[in-house]
């Protein structure tokens, strides 16, 4: 019964390593980018051209080129912060965001329920080998 537990550890563990990015993986980022995806963030689903108008709104001395933020764009993709949807010619986006950790409460349920069983088992074996003694 412990190697379905097992199992299941390992999945939940393996979905932990998916791609994706978790918020404090946007301070890696450069300022302009990082503004960018926080753009995102509240958007959703987000077209080039939706970005290009949210960077017009930036003060002139901080927004980026179209090139660039093309550029961008095709690394947050590659890296997988970005997930491109849609069309070649009019591509939309949106964030790639990590599943969360499972909460250690999670784990203090199977484990003890885990022991429970395991306890059990050993009841059930103790009793067969006591019964097979008296026999």
């Amino acid at each position: 019964m412990s190697g379905l537990f097992d199992r299941l550890q390992s999945e939940l563990d393996d979905r932990e390593d998916e791609g994706g990015i978790s918020p404090i993986d946007l301070l890696e980022l450069p300022e302009n980018l990082r503004r960018v995806m926080r753009f995102m963030l509240r958007a959703v689903v987000v077209s080039k051209d939706e970005i290009e108008k949210h960077i017009a709104t930036w003060p002139e001395k901080d927004r980026m080129s179209g090139e660039d933020l093309g550029e961008g764009l095709r690394i947050l993709v590659e890296q997988g912060w970005l997930i491109k949807l849609g069309e070649k010619d009019h591509p939309t986006y949106r964030v790639n965001l990590r599943r969360k950790k499972a909460s250690a409460l999670g784990d203090s349920i199977w484990g003890a329920l885990d022991a429970k069983i395991t306890e059990r088992i050993e009841a059930k074996q103790k009793d067969q080998s006591d019964d097979t003694k008296d026999a």
